[in-house]
């Protein structure tokens, strides 16, 4: 949604109290936001205005282009008791105008929320159209095919990157489209650019706050028909594998109906009622199984006799290694769990795509985390992020891993990231730090090798890989070798995983650092309005004639010892 102004605001001000020309803004944050807009009286304090605001936005979606009003808590005592006084600043495009930190006359500027809060000792709240019951901006008409720009972005001559830019666009800007297509350059997993109306131009869909196609037509050429050796993949993607068995790690899934060329096929593990899977044409042996395509026959393709990776062992001494256990386990998994070196839980998942629920801990992690004991170590939680939906931001998936923890608090924490992850590196960061921000732990990253490409993950700690065992390429210390593990005492399949150092060492090389305690209240003068002093505590004649003593007694064993 785009926003148009209604009050320019005039970042450095004349403002008057009481009939008077302020000349020490200090503590004056909301005349100084009320001046800058030229609106009347908008509350008592910064909080009250933000009461007073009828339309309340507690997110980070704060509109591009435009002066914003921001809100934030600040609680202290400034000679009104101890309350909630608020602070209030200007957001525009990553720019925060707010009244100054010292004794001056000119606004102080920052480039983030997160600065405010430490500055102010302060914590954000959310921004709004008003200034308490004065609207200063409001979300402007546009047309249905019109998107508007979420940051700075590029028009091209194709629907890819390889081109220099065709032309600049500002974000909050508005560019009416006339078209998409489908078969662009993948931006963030999205291969939708958009047809500009005006020149015919292709503009990535994840340059925009809407990324979604309705309303307009699809202006994706009409495809070749596939090669005979060729093959499409299905909507979802095909996962290309390195042995034709859905235990072998996924190398990569393919693009939305991309073609895959083929040089044979072979039979393999049976999936969906077949055993044959598809050869890739390629430097190294791939397969992929034929319920991957829109055309599963192995028509025109020759049949390649594979030897068939040998089975696994049966029964596993669990002592030796570490297992990973969720509610999809039967609840007599419990009994097994202090045979193992280690046990790793799940804590939970919210994604809707696997069927999740928000704020749901899974319902068994803290009856297998009491019979695991002291052979607990670790939770992982399966993310799922969503732009739109501030129900599934990072900072929210954090505060239900968090939650989880609490509950049973584990050595060690992990975030699982599978291949059909939706997420970019700087959600996962935001997670991470998120957590260890509350927990003092550090989320450690499973990943195999399609999300480390996606990503482009420099190093894992636990690493996926059933067609090896103990493998250890990628900087990890933890080696997913199997899922179909059996162990005496439990009759379904379990995932083992092996470590290059060590239940201990992990434990201590990864262990909880300690975490700050923050101030309850302001201890710096900066924090305070003007007009306040941070009070001092008097002393008593009983505590100034102690002090006098002890000077005294001080002074004549200094003097008696310069004597000798």
């Amino acid at each position: 949604m785009s926003y148009r102004q209604l009050k320019e605001p005039n970042y450095d001000p004349v403002i008057y109290q009481g009939g008077q020309i302020l000349t020490n803004w200090l503590g004056y944050c909301l005349a100084y936001v009320q001046s800058a807009y030229n609106v009347g009286w908008a509350g008592a304090t910064a909080f009250d205005a933000w009461a007073r605001t009828p339309s309340k936005h507690t997110d980070y979606n704060i509109p591009a282009g435009v002066a914003v009003p921001i809100y934030f808590n600040h609680w202290g005592d400034y000679g009104y008791g101890y309350q909630n006084y608020g602070h209030i600043a200007i957001y525009k495009d990553g720019k925060i105008y707010s009244s100054p930190l010292s004794r001056k006359y000119t606004a102080d500027v920052f480039w983030s929320i997160q600065e405010v809060e430490q500055k102010y000792n302060s914590k954000y709240i959310g921004w709004s159209e008003y200034v308490g019951p004065h609207a200063v901006l409001e979300a402007a008409q546009q047309s249905r095919t019109a998107r508007v720009a979420a940051v700075k972005c590029y028009a091209r001559n194709t629907p890819d990157t390889s081109q220099g830019p065709f032309q600049d666009i500002d974000a909050g800007a508005s560019v009416e489209m006339k078209g998409f297509v489908t078969n662009g350059q993948a931006i963030n997993g999205n291969t939708t650019w958009f047809v500009t109306a005006l020149s015919g131009k292709y503009m990535s869909a994840e340059c925009f706050t809407d990324k979604d196609v309705h309303d307009l037509p699809n202006l994706t050429p009409a495809a070749a028909p596939p090669a005979p050796t060729q093959r499409k993949a299905v909507a979802e993607g095909a996962n290309i594998r390195r042995v034709p068995s859905t235990t072998s790690e996924v190398s990569r899934i393919t693009a939305p109906g991309e073609l895959v060329d083929m040089q044979g096929w072979t039979t393999g593990e049976e999936v969906n009622g077949s055993n044959r899977w598809f050869i890739l044409k390629s430097d190294e042996k791939l397969y992929s199984h034929t319920s991957a395509y829109e055309n599963t026959s192995v028509e025109g393709l020759e049949e390649v006799k594979t030897e068939q990776p040998k089975e696994q062992e049966k029964i596993f001494d669990p002592g030796q290694f570490i297992v990973d256990v969720s509610s999809f386990q039967d609840d007599s998994v419990a009994n097994i769990l202090p045979k193992f070196a280690g046990v790793i839980l799940r804590a939970g998942h919210v994604g809707p795509s696997h069927g999740g629920l928000a704020n749901e801990i899974d319902p068994k992690m803290e009856k297998f985390a009491k019979a695991a004991g002291d052979k607990l170590l670790g939770l992982y939680w399966l993310p799922y992020f969503d732009k739109e939906d501030p129900n599934y931001s990072p900072e929210k998936e954090a505060e239900r891993f968090i939650a989880a923890d609490k509950l049973v608090d584990a050595p060690l924490l992990f975030v699982d990231l599978e291949p059909s992850l939706d997420g970019t590196i700087e959600q996962l960061m935001t997670f991470k730090n998120a957590v260890y921000k509350a927990t003092g732990k550090a989320v450690l990253t499973y990943a195999g090798n399609s999300i480390i490409q996606k990503l482009g993950l420099k190093q894992v700690d636990w690493y996926p890989n059933y067609s090896a065992y103990k493998s250890y390429d990628h900087g990890n210390a933890l080696h997913q070798f199997t899922d179909k593990a059996r162990i005496d005492g439990y009759s379904g399949n379990l995932d083992l995983s092996t470590t290059n150092i060590g239940v201990d060492e992990l434990k201590k090389k990864f262990a909880k650092k300690p975490l700050p305690e923050a101030p309850a209240k302001p201890e710096n003068p900066k924090d305070l309005p003007e007009n306040k002093t941070v009070p001092t505590k008097e002393l008593t004649v009983l505590e100034m004639i102690k002090i006098f003593f002890v000077r005294l007694i001080a002074a004549i064993i200094k003097k008696l010892k310069g004597d000798k």
